[in-house]
């Protein structure tokens, strides 16, 4: 599985398949260093996973384990050291043919794919898990989030007589 790197602070964090080991690079001060996966997700590890900026400006690290979706924050100790923490598990209610498999995640929410159930949606702030209505034809995700910039009353397409400036 191909996964986007995640940047935290000034650095960008990429994950490897087949590796234990996480590749940070710190953009200011342009060096390389590596960090080791959550101890439960190292070499032996089957399952997928993906890096994730947190809201609290943390790295996050999700990955499914079994039927449930794990999730661990890189934290700093009152010693200097940081170490993985698991910060949530949350039960996937998959009846399906197979094991849940992790294939997007974006805007605080997770989708995951199950053969026989479908694709889920897993919102990290609820932790409600929903299926989504799709067909078999589901072949990626892509999670987006829109904006709406409303224009200064009127028009924004520099028509004369239109716009913030008109009849002045």
């Amino acid at each position: 599985m191909t996964v986007p790197a995640a940047r935290v602070g000034n650095a960008l964090h990429f994950l490897f398949d087949g590796s234990a080991s996480i590749l940070m690079y710190d953009v200011a001060a342009r060096g390389f260093s590596v960090i080791e996966r959550p101890p439960q997700c190292s070499v032996d590890f089957q399952g997928n996973a993906v890096l994730m900026s947190m809201d609290d400006g943390r790295l996050g690290f999700a990955a499914v384990r079994g039927h449930g979706l794990r999730l661990w924050a890189r934290e700093v100790g009152a010693d200097g050291v940081a170490a993985w923490v698991q910060r949530k598990a949350i039960r996937l209610n998959t009846h399906g043919n197979g094991l849940p498999y992790l294939i997007a995640y974006g805007v605080g929410v997770f989708f995951v794919w199950t053969a026989g159930v479908g694709l889920s949606l897993v919102n990290l702030r609820s932790n409600q898990v929903t299926k989504a209505e799709t067909d078999d034809r589901l072949f990626g995700v892509v999670p987006y989030i829109t904006y709406c910039i409303p224009a200064l009353r009127g028009g924004i397409f520099g028509i004369e007589g239109d716009g913030p400036n008109a009849g002045a």
